[in-house]
């Protein structure tokens, strides 16, 4: 079974590098407001765009990856987000989880993904690499199963206790969704989550986060 997994793994890796060959420049900003930007562009492998959502805020890596990890916040910061749960846990750096999100005004969608953070030795730049598994488990009643997710969250330090946050996704929603309707959420599902992530991670709870990962010492040059 789990090389089965493994294969599937392998086949999204090496089709998604395929697309992102395939796929148009960004361009400019479909959105561009309160310090969230929104890039959206056209692939050929489906009829789907991807999206991908920049913002900067003044916080430490470890609370970013505290609310990246909470799953029980999801519902709190990521736009639609129902529910989500660890299915398994492979190692600290690799879980599976499951995730449901509201389909309004279609039905609800369900997803499992594999989950893997790398972090750079060098710039302490975080990376939570996203891959849709939709056969880990059975298909649930009343759910449509999302077929393909691929995506990432980058988290790069910058000077002044900034960090830079990059969220990036193609995914197809399954079932039935005009495709006008889901280009239009894909500009949406990342500035929302964005500006809900930047609220939620101020909490004492994250903003006390300590020792998940290794955070990198860049300060404010003086003025001379």
């Amino acid at each position: 079974m789990k090389n089965n997994y493994f294969f599937i793994w392998v086949t999204f890796v090496f089709t998604f590098c395929t697309i992102a060959t395939a796929s148009e420049e960004w361009g400019e900003p479909k959105r561009d407001k309160e310090s969230i930007k929104i890039y959206t562009r056209k692939t050929t492998y489906i009829n789907f765009e991807e999206f991908k959502g920049v913002t900067e805020l003044k916080t430490s890596l470890n609370s970013l990856v505290g609310l990246l990890e909470d799953t029980d916040a999801c519902a709190l910061w990521v736009y639609k987000c129902i529910s989500e749960k660890t299915l398994s846990v492979v190692s600290p750096n690799e879980k599976y989880n499951y995730s449901v999100s509201e389909g309004y005004p279609f039905d609800n969608r369900d997803s499992i993904v594999n989950i893997i953070r790398t972090q750079d030795a060098e710039s302490k730049t975080i990376i939570y690499q996203r891959t849709g598994i939709p056969d880990y488990i059975p298909i649930q009643p009343h759910l449509v199963r999302v077929p393909i997710v691929k995506g990432s969250w980058v988290l790069k330090p910058e000077q002044c206790g900034m960090v830079s946050v990059t969220f990036q996704t193609l995914s197809d929603p399954g079932g039935y969704v005009p495709s006008m309707l889901a280009n239009y959420a894909s500009v949406d599902t990342p500035y929302y989550t964005l500006l809900n992530l930047r609220k939620e991670v101020m909490k004492p709870k994250y903003q006390n986060t300590k020792n998940l990962v290794d955070e990198f010492g860049y300060y404010c040059q003086s003025p001379k």
